[in-house]
């Protein structure tokens, strides 16, 4: 499976809504034509998960936007992982740091 780069990640501007939970708008593209599982992480500075999102499926070509909501404090990234459906090898998806 080498090196694909099927998955792309991109993060919008954050917000806080008004339970001043921090809001994070997040698009996911599959540029592969094989459908892919992704789980998504936000971090804090240290690198400890306070946010895992559910396993999310994304169909050959398919793009979607997400909003992950979180009343945790201190979230500085997102990141989280990808893989072909069904295999059991998980790629890393890049890392962004968020401005909050």
């Amino acid at each position: 499976m080498g090196k694909e780069r099927c998955v792309d990640i991109n993060v919008g501007t954050t917000s806080y809504d008004t339970l001043d939970r921090l809001v994070v708008p997040v698009t996911l593209s599959n540029k592969c034509n094989k459908s892919v599982e992704v789980e998504l992480q936000l971090r804090n500075e240290e690198g400890r998960v306070l946010l895992k999102s559910e396993q999310l499926t994304l169909h050959g070509g398919e793009k979607r936007v997400y909003e992950l909501i979180s009343d945790f404090r201190g979230i500085s990234e997102i990141t989280g992982r990808w893989r072909f459906k069904g295999s059991n090898e998980w790629k890393p998806l890049k890392t962004i740091a968020l401005r909050t």
